[in-house]
């Protein structure tokens, strides 16, 4: 799009079954939308670079495009998401309005993404999006742990419909703040960084306030050095599945804060020094 320009680089009108977005094509938009959907697609993948700079500066916007009579608007569709190009927003990467459901957000090995995340879906309880990293693609299209998926990731996930966010496979390091339903960290598979997780809080018909859960069935490592990570909500670990925890000369460690919920530790415990044991020729004893 031209400079200044706030429609979009590259909109999606109507409905397709597959609709991609690849080398060589690449999608820019200064101030404004780089892809927007505005229509029903079974599969969206986008495998090239889609960059919308400025300070409105949105990589993907999915809208719905069916007015009604009445002023309402009809909803639409996306059932999977595919990434594995270059994803630049510089107010939002992905922006999901109120009448739109994306069923899967796949964010695949290869994918560069820098901006927040949000999602407005109007919550329904049969309907949870999911926000995956780390799937690939079978030959008969279902998604699997794809082992060599690396990606590290800063930037704010707002959902108000509480997606799922789920690491099926290889390393995820996330360093910004998600507000989310729960968060899955799948068997084989690794979460690091210094994020901050916010899970959903859901009122009962008793009045009882129950936060989601953080499940590790794989590795949640909290970090390089000595840091500290937050969960609002609770954190669940297996009993084949690992917690790393870094620690120093000074007594410092990693700490897992938990509040508004509780913990419950099953599994194994990594204990990592760091390098002052090694120039101060310490000797570890574990208590």
């Amino acid at each position: 799009a031209e400079e200044n320009v706030v429609g979009p680089g590259l909109h999606i009108n109507e409905a397709y079954d597959i609709f991609t977005v690849s080398n060589p094509i690449n999608v820019s938009a200064d101030n404004g939308i780089g892809v927007l959907v505005s229509a029903k697609v079974d599969t969206l993948n986008i495998e090239s670079d889609v960059n919308a700079s400025g300070t409105n500066g949105t990589a993907v916007k999915f809208e719905s495009g069916q007015k009604n009579s009445d002023g309402s608007v009809t909803p639409i569709n996306v059932n999977h998401f595919n990434v594995s190009g270059t994803l630049k927003g510089n107010q939002t990467v992905i922006y999901i309005s109120p009448e739109v459901y994306v069923d899967e957000i796949r964010i695949m090995n290869g994918a560069d993404i820098q901006g927040n995340i949000i999602s407005n879906w109007n919550p329904d309880p049969s309907d949870t999006p999911e926000l995956i990293y780390g799937a690939k693609i079978d030959e008969d299209g279902s998604r699997v742990p794809d082992n060599a998926f690396t990606l590290s990731y800063s930037g704010s996930i707002n959902s108000n419909s509480g997606i799922y966010m789920r690491v099926l496979g290889g390393t995820l390091e996330y360093n910004g703040t998600a507000n989310v339903k729960n968060v899955d960290i799948l068997a084989g598979a690794t979460l690091s960084g210094t994020g901050k997780y916010i899970l959903t809080a859901e009122t009962r018909a008793n009045n009882e306030i129950l936060r989601g859960t953080l499940y590790n069935f794989g590795t949640f490592d909290l970090g390089k050095g000595i840091q500290k990570i937050e969960i609002t909500g609770n954190y669940r670990q297996e009993s084949n599945d690992s917690l790393k925890v870094d620690f120093d000369t000074n007594g410092e460690s990693d700490k897992l804060i938990i509040t508004d919920g509780s913990a419950t530790l099953d599994g194994y415990l990594t204990l990592t020094p760091q390098v002052d044991y090694y120039y101060n020729n310490q000797k570890i004893t574990i208590d």
